[in-house]
């Protein structure tokens, strides 16, 4: 078999143009590449741009054939995605009208092809224009486009429908000898593991198949050769094996299966498969009212720590294979060990599957339905069945996948529109979906959601990935549909929730027993994106938080609102924008480290936190960790702090403050915790506390709150970082105005900056003035005079020289803007 790539050397025909194009490419990329549109992303230019996805476009490419590739016996053309209404000639034949940005397509060509030069070309048809024609008899319009339904806008989603060839076209040749798939199922006994091998191929005569086994330092295990005649299954078995484990949990061994097809002692097909040898569950066993819903990896229970994946970038051509490189770096550093791939996106390349393979990095797999009924129309029904089937026997393999899910928020959708309780009503209201569901409705969406979600994909989920658990929707309860209000699925099941869709309640709320989730799949809240980022797409007089250009980056119905509602609450309201945008990051840390720590310490009931979002699509305000350029917000590095394996935390509460130690169960932890208690900056209580903890919580030591909590703070300490606990609000302390002295030296792979501070300094922000920077610490709290080292490795930098660091270096404090005041830096 021989694989030609024709990736090189595409035409967009747009108007009376031809303008060079490389696959990937789609229609916005190519013309931005060609400065013939504004950049969509820049201002409010997302609406100067929406003409474009009104009308028909031309992808064209030629080729050559030579006289000895049409001696082959079958010729195949291959395309890896296709968004998303096409129509596909070759030589002005038409091959295929398609319709599923999620399938990959094959066609035999032969007898189309020609000696000398051959052409392609692939009619993009407005996607607006066929939802237009085709509309949705109920639900969102993008119900009937199998299409990222994010591209149509989102509430963190810039309205970007673009189309074009999004993955690598290739003409394939061979002589009808060619393996077309390699699954290995996994039987699990006390010392050894079972390898259930089932290759499925196309045979000419004489076929021969080798089948190798390899340990995970490539060693070969074990051979076979074998005749062939069809599907082949054949088993090997694994004495001794090393299992593959979240990170955190153990290592991540991955064995490798590779086929070879030879005919006449030559090779003409090869498959291969990296593998981890492990087990999953999902422990759905009753417990008081409801039913747990928790990861068992090998017989081990494992905490999820997560962030949730959108869209990694509305022009999805800009998306390589470093941008999941650095993905799945961040979310290492950052102490992940899961990431969910979000239902209204897509599903990701085999490249991101291949690094949380390596990196230990749980998988929790949304097929791409969200937020809307789809109805099953049998022509629905068999594009959707191709999809689904396509995409599991892509992804099975992967050690990284540890659960299946129907779809994004469809039981909770029906919960709401059936519902009678008040809380879930005025979540009814806010969506603007006064009158619920009559009997009929209900039943008819019943009827309509159990042929997709509870009887075509758990069917196809067990016929060909059935090691794999499976859930029919997040957030879910135990029984399909069966939520009276939106508050069950803390106790049964899995969770999903925002304080602005709860009636803007206060975060407090997220330390009661009412809201300890069994497992929490979604919860977040917005900040703005890194003001670097703002000032490469935003002109200086619109950046304010009400400006039509900054609303243009603001999807969610009164995000910048509900951001300074919360403000209010807490903190003094900044005038100067910088600090605006630094507060609503700070902000929105300090709520999800209020929300995690307290689900972490009750890791008996709650066993797993995923956050929305990692990540941003388009330069946005929005819930993300990391912003669209790249840049961690404070949520990201509060994030590396509460998803520490140790987490040592605090808990104010009845007159007195409670210190915690949570561990993740993977190993027993012992250390000691520094604990001071201040009054005006002056320690009036010093001790240290010793502890032992594994897979639980433990209260390592009790303080009474001072009497005057405006003067007093408690500082703790784990390792080398201290964090203050204020007794208030942060707008009821009387900060005072710090003092910081700082240092910066040079090694041989980092820099290490030293601070300190003369009075208690809060969320201290380090950042680079033209540079980029993930410093191993950030948003810290200093305490007087004891200077605190940060390093900033060098491979964590664009910056290249120690006196380019002294000269852009700033520093933002709570403190400053608390007082309404400028910080004094005395550099040294």
């Amino acid at each position: 078999m021989v694989k030609q790539a024709l990736n090189v050397g595409w035409s967009l025909l747009w108007k009376e143009e031809r303008l060079q194009a490389d696959v990937p490419c789609s229609l916005v990329s190519t013309l931005l590449a060609h400065q013939k549109i504004p950049d969509p992303y820049y201002s409010d230019n997302e609406q100067k741009v929406q003409w474009l996805f009104d009308e028909d476009y031309s992808f064209v490419k030629s080729f050559i054939v030579e006289k000895q590739d049409l001696e082959y016996a079958a010729i195949y053309l291959e395309f890896d995605c296709l968004d998303t209404i096409c129509d596909i000639y070759l030589n002005d034949q038409l091959l295929a009208n398609e319709k599923n940005m999620f399938k990959k397509y094959r066609y035999a060509v032969k007898e189309q092809l020609k000696e000398g030069n051959n052409e392609i070309r692939i009619l993009f048809h407005s996607p607006v224009q066929f939802l237009k024609d085709h509309p949705a008899d109920l639900g969102k319009p993008f119900n009937v486009i199998r299409k990222a339904g994010c591209m149509f806008g989102w509430d963190w989603g810039i309205t970007l429908p673009d189309s074009g060839i999004l993955g690598d076209v290739s003409l394939v040749l061979t002589n009808g000898a060619e393996l077309t798939d390699l699954y290995i199922q996994q039987q699990h006994d006390l010392s050894k593991v079972n390898l259930q091998v089932e290759i499925a191929l196309t045979v000419g005569e004489s076929d021969t198949l080798r089948l190798l086994l390899y340990d995970p330092d490539d060693a070969l295990l074990e051979e076979r050769t074998l005749p062939v005649a069809g599907t082949v299954s054949l088993q090997f078995t694994v004495s001794e094996p090393k299992l593959w484990m979240p990170v955190g949990y153990g290592n991540q061994p991955l064995y490798c299966i590779k086929a070879v097809l030879l005919s006449n002692q030559e090779v003409v097909s090869e498959l291969s498969r990296k593998i981890g040898l492990r087990t999953v569950r999902i422990d759905t066993s009753k417990e008081g009212k409801g039913h747990r819903f928790a990861f068992v990896i090998n017989d081990t229970p494992v905490y999820f720590k997560g962030e949730n994946l959108i869209i990694n970038d509305a022009i999805i051509p800009n998306i390589t294979e470093k941008t999941w490189e650095k993905l799945i770096h961040n979310a290492l550093i950052s102490h992940l060990n899961g990431i969910r791939v979000w239902g209204g996106a897509y599903y990701p390349p085999e490249r991101f599957y291949e690094l949380c393979d390596e990196a230990g990095i749980m998988v929790f797999q949304d097929f791409m339905f969200a937020c809307t009924f789809y109805y099953p129309s049998k022509g629905f029904m068999e594009n959707i069945t191709g999809e689904i089937e396509y995409q599991i026997k892509r992804i099975r393999n992967h050690p990284s996948l540890l659960l299946w899910c129907g779809n994004n928020e469809l039981d909770c959708i029906y919960t709401v529109m059936t519902a009678k309780d008040q809380r879930t009503l005025a979540l009814r209201k806010l969506f603007k979906a006064d009158k619920p569901f009559d009997f009929k409705t209900a039943l008819f969406i019943r009827y309509i959601y159990s042929k997709i979600f509870l009887r075509l994909i758990p069917q196809k989920v067990k016929a060909l990935s059935p090691s794999i658990p499976f859930i029919h929707s997040t957030p879910h309860t135990h029984r399909p549909l069966a939520a009276k209000s939106m508050i069950d699925y803390t106790w049964d099941g899995d969770m999903h929730y925002y304080l602005q869709y709860d009636n803007n309640a206060s975060y407090q709320i997220m330390q009661t027993k009412e809201m300890l989730c069994r497992f929490i799949t979604e919860i977040g809240f917005q900040s703005y994106p890194s003001m670097k980022t703002l000032r490469e797409y935003i002109a200086e007089k619109d950046l304010t938080p009400y400006s039509d250009v900054m609303f243009a980056h603001q999807k969610c119905f009164k995000g910048n609102e509900t951001i300074e509602l919360y403000m209010t609450r807490d903190y003094i309201v900044p005038e100067k924008f910088e600090d605006y945008v630094y507060l609503s990051q700070v902000q929105a840390g300090e709520i999800m480290r209020y929300t995690v720590e307290y689900q972490r310490r009750n890791s008996d009931y709650n066993r797993g936190v995923i956050l929305w979002q990692l990540n941003d699509c388009w330069p946005v305000v929005s819930w993300s960790g990391i912003d669209y350029k790249g840049r961690w917000k404070a949520e990201q590095y509060f994030i590396r702090k509460f998803y520490d394996p140790l987490m040592i935390s605090c808990e104010v509460k009845d007159g007195r403050a409670q210190l915690h130690a949570t561990s993740d169960g993977s190993e027993n932890r012992k250390g000691s915790l520094n604990v001071r208690l201040y009054d005006v900056n002056r320690c009036v209580k010093d001790t240290a506390e010793s502890y032992e903890v594994q897979d639980e919580n433990k209260c390592i030591c009790i303080i009474n709150a001072p009497k005057d909590p405006s003067t007093s703070y408690l500082a703790y300490q784990n390792s080398s970082a201290w964090h203050v606990q204020l007794f208030c609000a942060p707008k009821d302390y009387a900060f005072t105005k710090p003092n910081l002295t700082i240092e910066i030296q040079e090694d041989t792979d980092r820099y290490q900056i030293s601070l300190c501070s003369d009075v208690m300094c809060k969320d201290v922000m380090l950042d680079l003035a033209n540079h980029d920077a993930v410093f191993e610490d950030n948003f810290f709290d200093l305490i007087p005079n004891e200077p605190y080292f940060i390093t900033l490795y060098k491979n964590e930098t664009d910056i290249e020289h120690l006196e380019q660091i002294k000269e852009e270096l700033t520093i933002k404090t709570l403190n400053e803007i608390m007082l309404k005041d400028t910080r004094t830096i005395a550099s040294s």
